[in-house]
């Protein structure tokens, strides 16, 4: 979501703010993909259902009413991805702060993300950060009316225009971001998108 001027939502700021060691956070900067396992070790999942069993899968919930077949014992892959990372240490802190960590670390590893993020929209980062900071002690349904007033200002802003059409429809995937610095991030500007400018979300 970063990519397009966008932020994690559909309930994102509950379910990432909850993982521990940061890995939240790195996901919904980032938006790195992972695996079924990884899934299942960060809590985002319960089960796990190879494709050429989703047919039994299926029969088993309608005959028996349960999927206790499919669990995380039968995964073939016991390599857990983040317990190699540090993510943890390098994911602290605002994101002016995360720059200058993954800039010092210097691990092939944080050179890499920081190319990524240097690519993604500054104010969706620091948007983002704070989306996460926020949804810690929110309930589920606080998180998603929260999501929602903060999607009502975002897409008013030339970024998201911008980021649809640099990866969506256009796909040279060389946006111009307004501001195109984290550098020039005003905090009193990302406060201002998390408040309510229309009608309430009411759940």
């Amino acid at each position: 979501e970063t990519a397009i001027g966008f932020f994690p939502d559909v309930g994102g700021s509950y379910f990432l703010s909850r993982i521990k060691n940061n890995i939240g956070i790195f996901l919904a900067l980032t938006g790195n993909v992972i695996d079924s396992y990884e899934v299942l070790n960060l809590g985002l999942g319960t089960h796990y259902c190879p494709t050429n069993q989703t047919e039994n899968l299926i029969d088993q919930y309608i005959e028996k009413g349960n999927i206790k077949e499919f669990n995380k014992h039968s995964l073939e892959n016991n390599k857990y991805l983040f317990s190699q990372m540090p993510i943890s240490e390098l994911f602290e802190g605002n994101i002016k702060t995360i720059f200058n960590k993954l800039k010092t670390h210097g691990s092939n590893f944080s050179k890499n993300i920081l190319e990524i993020l240097k690519s993604r929209c500054p104010m969706s980062l620091a948007v983002t950060i704070e989306l996460i900071k926020k949804g810690k002690n929110k309930t589920l349904k606080e998180c998603l009316e929260m999501e929602y007033a903060l999607s009502q200002n975002m897409v008013l802003r030339d970024d998201f225009d911008e980021g649809i059409d640099a990866v969506l429809i256009s796909k040279h995937h060389n946006p111009n971001w307004n501001p195109s610095s984290i550098n020039d991030i005003n905090q009193k500007h990302v406060n201002e998108l998390f408040e309510f400018n229309s009608k309430r979300l009411i759940l």
